[in-house]
C-alpha cells in the first residue's frame, strides 16, 4: 500500500511593515515601489506630512 502524502505547506514570506530610507530615495519612489499612493504613505507616517520632501538615509518609515 502507498501512504498518502500530506501536502507540504511553506509559510508565506513575512511582509515588511517598515522601509529604511536610502540616499536618493524619494517618498514618491518608496510609495510606488510598495504599491501605495503618496497620500497613503503620508497617512501612515504623520510626522512626514509637515515636510514630505525631508527624509534622510536610515530613517524608518511605515509602509503597512
Amino acid at each position: 500500500k502507498h501512504k498518502a502524502r500530506t501536502p507540504t505547506h511553506r509559510p508565506a514570506k513575512p511582509v515588511a511593515s517598515r522601509h529604511t530610507v536610502r540616499r536618493g530615495n524619494p517618498l514618491s519612489g518608496i510609495s510606488s515601489a510598495h504599491h501605495l499612493t503618496l497620500a497613503k504613505l503620508l497617512s501612515l507616517n504623520p510626522r512626514l506630512r509637515a515636510n514630505p520632501n525631508l527624509s534622510y538615509p536610515g530613517q524608518l518609515i511605515r509602509i503597512r
